[in-house]
C-alpha cells in the first residue's frame, strides 16, 4: 500500500474545512497536513479535532508558500495538494492518486477541454500557464499546470523539483517540464466555479498595472519561472541561435531625409522586379530597396532612379535582411515588405499613413486570426504573454513578426537597427520606450500567418532574450509585486538541512 500526504494550506476557512477533510478522510491518506496561516477564525482547532497534523504560523504565508511547507513535513511516498475552500469528493481524489500508480509523476487537474472551445479565448492567467509550457517545447501542456488544484506528486517528483519551488508554482512547473516528468491530466474537477471570489485578490487592480491583484500575483510568477530557466540554461533558454543569422554591428546611413523607404526581404521566392517597382512606387514609396539571396538575381534588371538591390551571397539568416535593409535605407518613414506582400499587392500605404500621422510604429493585425485558430499556436501565445507582461494587453499577439508593418525613424534609432533581427526583443525595447504603437486592420493569410512554426525553436530563443530585457528594465519578477509572499520561512527550512 501506498502512503498518501495530503497538504492542504488554509487561511480562514472554518466553513468548509470540515467537509473537505470528511472527504479526504475516503481515501485512507497516510497523513493530513494543514498549514494553518494568519487565521483569525477556527480552522485550527476543527483541523486539531478531526486528528490532521498542524503546522501553525500566526502570519499569513502567502500564496502557495503552505504548499511548500506541507510537502517539506510530509512522509508519503505520494503528495496530494488539495486547497480549504473547495470540496473535491473522494473518489475524484483517489483517481488522481490511482493514475500515478501506473507510472506517472505529476498528475494534474485536466483544465485544456477550455482550448477545444471555439469561443474561448485566453485570459490573463490561462495565457500564463500556456506560454510558459509553449516556451518549455511543451505544447501538449495546453493550460495544464501544478498552478490549479487538485494534482499530486510521487516522492520522486518531489525530489526532482524541489520542495522549496513549491512556494512558486509555475517554477515547479517549468522544472517538471524541463525534466521530463511523466505528467497525466486524466480528467476535470470543477475548481472554477466554486472557487471564491476574494474582492481585495480577484476585484482589486493592483498599482502600476492593469490587472488584478490576484492576475498581477500570477503573471509575476511566471515571469519568474522564466527567469529561473534564464538563470539556469542562459539567455536564450538553452534554444540555439540561428546559425545563418549575423549579429554584427551594422552602422545606419547618416543622411536621413524626410520621405519613404520600402525594404523588401526576398528569400522564398522570385520577382518580377518592373512589376515590384511599378507596385512600390504606387504605394509612394520614394526609395526603394530590395534585399536578395544570390539566388534571385537582378543584376539583369534595368537601373531605376531610388532603387537599391543589395545581393547577399549566402542563405540569409532569419530577419537578417531587415537589418540589411533598414541601414541602407534613408528615409524617416520606414516601410517592411516581404516578396509574398509585393506579389499579392498588399495595400501598405496606410501604414506609412500611420507613421505620417504621428505613430512610432504600425504594425499589422493579426488578433483575429489568432482568436479563431484553436489550439492556440505557440510564437503568438508567447507574443500575446510578452505584451501583457509589459503591461500592453490591448495590443493582444501583435508583433513585428508579420509584415507589413512601418516605423518612423525615432523609433528605429531607439530600438536600435540590430534588434530588427529580433522581433520580440526589439517589442520589448520599443515599449519600455514608449513609443506609440499601433495595429492596423489588413488581409491575413492564414499559410502565412503560421509561416515562422518552421523556426520555431529559434524564436522561442528570441523570445527569451526579450524577456531577459524586461528583467533587465525591471527586477526577476518583471516589476509584479509578489503580494505579500513570506519565504523567510521557507528559506528558514532549506537552511535547518
Amino acid at each position: 500500500m501506498v502512503n498518501v500526504s495530503v497538504i492542504i494550506p488554509l487561511r480562514n476557512e472554518e466553513e468548509k474545512i470540515a467537509e473537505i477533510i470528511s472527504e479526504v478522510k475516503r481515501i485512507n491518506p497516510f497523513e493530513i497536513i494543514t498549514v494553518v496561516n494568519g487565521s483569525t477564525d477556527r480552522t485550527e482547532s476543527i483541523t486539531k479535532s478531526l486528528g490532521c497534523k498542524v503546522i501553525q504560523y500566526k502570519e499569513s504565508l502567502g500564496h502557495n508558500v503552505g504548499r511548500a511547507i506541507g510537502a517539506y513535513y510530509a512522509k508519503g511516498e505520494i503528495l496530494l495538494f488539495i486547497d480549504g475552500d473547495i470540496v473535491i469528493k473522494g473518489e475524484l481524489l483517489q483517481k488522481m492518486i490511482d493514475k500515478l500508480k501506473e507510472g506517472y509523476d505529476i498528475t494534474l487537474n485536466n483544465l485544456n477541454w477550455m482550448l477545444n472551445i471555439q469561443a474561448f479565448q485566453l485570459d490573463q492567467v490561462s495565457l500564463a500557464k500556456k506560454a510558459l509550457g509553449d516556451l518549455c517545447n511543451h505544447n501538449e501542456s495546453g493550460i495544464n499546470s501544478l498552478v490549479a488544484i487538485p494534482h499530486a506528486l510521487t516522492r520522486k517528483a518531489l525530489e526532482r523539483i524541489g520542495w522549496h519551488q513549491l512556494a512558486n508554482a509555475p517554477i515547479s512547473q517549468a522544472i517538471a517540464l524541463k525534466e521530463n516528468l511523466l505528467i497525466a491530466a486524466p480528467f476535470y474537477i470543477e475548481v472554477i466555479k466554486s472557487n471564491r471570489i476574494r474582492p481585495e485578490l480577484h476585484l482589486t487592480i493592483e498599482k502600476n498595472t492593469p490587472y488584478t491583484r490576484s492576475q498581477s500575483r500570477i503573471i509575476g510568477d511566471h515571469l519568474e519561472a522564466i527567469n529561473y530557466m534564464i538563470k539556469k540554461d542562459g539567455i536564450r533558454g538553452g534554444y540555439s541561435e540561428d546559425s545563418h543569422r549575423s549579429l554584427r554591428d551594422i552602422l545606419p546611413k547618416t543622411e536621413i531625409q524626410n520621405k519613404r523607404s520600402v525594404v523588401i526581404v526576398v528569400q522564398q521566392a522570385p520577382l518580377n522586379w518592373s512589376n515590384a517597382i511599378e507596385y512600390l512606387k504606387s504605394l509612394g514609396a520614394e526609395e526603394i530597396i530590395f534585399v536578395c539571396e544570390e539566388r534571385f538575381p537582378s543584376k539583369t534588371v534595368a537601373r531605376h532612379e531610388h532603387v537599391k538591390f543589395i545581393t547577399v551571397p549566402r542563405k540569409l539568416g532569419l530577419f537578417e535582411g531587415r537589418v540589411i535593409g533598414a541601414a541602407a535605407c534613408t528615409g524617416d518613414n520606414l516601410l517592411f515588405l516581404d516578396e509574398m506582400d509585393v506579389i499579392e499587392k498588399i495595400n501598405a500605404e496606410p501604414f506609412y499613413k500611420k507613421i505620417e500621422s504621428g505613430s512610432d510604429i504600425a504594425l499589422k493585425n493579426v488578433s483575429t486570426v489568432f482568436r479563431k485558430s484553436h489550439p492556440f499556436d505557440s510564437i503568438n501565445t508567447i507574443q500575446y504573454f510578452l505584451n501583457v507582461a509589459l503591461k500592453k494587453p490591448n495590443l493582444l499577439n501583435n508583433s513585428l513578426f508579420y509584415t507589413p508593418f512601418s516605423v518612423s525613424r525615432k523609433a528605429l534609432n531607439k530600438i536600435g537597427i540590430n534588434n530588427l533581427i529580433n522581433p520580440p526583443l526589439a517589442m520589448a525595447i520599443a515599449i519600455k520606450q514608449q513609443l506609440g504603437i499601433q495595429s492596423l486592420n489588413s488581409i491575413v493569410n492564414s499559410k502565412r500567418y503560421n509561416s515562422y512554426q518552421k523556426y520555431e525553436e529559434i524564436i522561442l530563443g528570441d523570445f527569451f532574450t526579450a524577456f531577459n530585457q524586461l528583467f533587465t528594465d525591471t527586477d526577476f519578477r518583471g516589476g509584479y509585486a509578489a503580494s505579500g509572499k513570506n519565504l523567510s520561512v521557507v528559506n528558514e527550512l532549506l537552511n535547518n538541512n
